[in-house]
């Protein structure tokens, strides 16, 4: 069973592999070409930007109103997300190149009109982002920990203490 973010991600790449025409190709093309140069100068802020317009320009190909209306009305909050996971994400080298890979795919997938494609690569990316920032915050956390013991707060030493 998917979860919400994942069926939010992968109905409307589906709907946009079915429904999308000229106009939305061009401009999810217009989406894509930013991503690569961006990727390419590596300007971080320019390509995460491109991202949510790529992620837009989906939700408008579907051409399902609600989800359009939906996602319109928190554009904000998905741009201010986005911008603030890929930095996050970046943190890891290879992230830049996964994600560029998979906007690819999704974009592919909707240009070619391949539904299973489409929601497949969608349904990857939204696994791959969970995945990626669950492994990074455990990681943070367990550095956190590791910076209070050399600090003096030494967790074997406290827990000791506290069963005498």
């Amino acid at each position: 069973m998917l979860r919400p973010t994942a069926r939010l991600a992968t109905g409307p790449a589906r709907l946009a592999a079915e429904r999308a025409n000229a106009v939305d190709r061009k401009r999810l093309t217009a989406c894509m070409e930013r991503i690569d140069r961006a990727h390419k100068s590596g300007v971080q802020r320019e390509e995460a930007e491109a991202d949510v317009d790529l992620h837009v320009a989906v939700y408008e190909a579907s051409h399902n109103l609600v989800v359009l209306h939906t996602m319109r009305a928190l554009s904000g909050m998905l741009r201010q997300g986005v911008i603030e996971n890929r930095e996050t994400l970046f943190s890891r080298p290879e992230t830049r190149d996964q994600l560029r890979a998979q906007h690819r795919a999704i974009y592919e997938g909707v240009i070619a009109g391949n539904v299973e494609e489409a929601g497949n690569a969608a349904e990857m990316h939204i696994h791959y982002t969970h995945r990626a920032l669950n492994e990074i915050k455990a990681s943070q956390a367990r550095l956190q920990v590791s910076l209070r013991r050399l600090n003096g707060g030494h967790v074997a030493a406290r827990q000791a203490a506290e069963r005498e």
